[in-house]
């Protein structure tokens, strides 16, 4: 599983997304592992108003998307949020445009559970798709 990247806010945000993901793919697939889950972003992020603001970003996230497909195939599971919560009170990681509210953590936590552990693979785009995929609509923590 990987959430590695840099933050929207930060410099080197292309390399900082797209080299460290491709590196992880490929040592995972030569020690054999078998899955690959990555966090990736939503779509409606990166084709939204405010993409052209964090352009570089959103290129290293699709390049890491590719590169984990490349060596994964359909033993990948990419997970497209928008942006999320569930940590220190009043924090959306990460920094958000506005538009779609962040998905729940827990939320995001049981898709990636699944897909380590379970048959999802393919791609889970956006925070509605990820609170579907658990039947979390109205849980506790799972709020929107």
């Amino acid at each position: 599983v990987s959430t590695v990247g840099i933050s929207p806010t930060k410099s080197n945000k292309k390399e900082g997304n797209s080299v460290p993901n491709a590196r992880i793919a490929k040592a995972a697939k030569s020690a054999g592992v078998k899955k690959f889950v990555y966090i990736g972003v939503a779509t409606s992020v990166s084709e939204g108003s405010s993409a052209k603001l964090v352009a570089d970003y959103l290129e290293g996230k699709a390049d890491a998307e590719r590169s984990i497909t490349q060596e994964f195939g359909d033993k990948a599971l990419i997970i497209k949020p928008s942006s999320v919560s569930g940590g220190t009170p009043g924090e959306i990681r990460p920094p958000a445009p506005p538009g779609p509210l962040p998905v729940p953590v827990y939320a995001l936590a049981k898709v990636v559970v699944d897909g380590v552990s379970g048959g999802l693979k393919g791609v889970v785009d956006g925070n509605e798709a990820i609170v579907a995929i658990e039947g979390c609509q109205g849980k506790r923590g799972c709020e929107f």
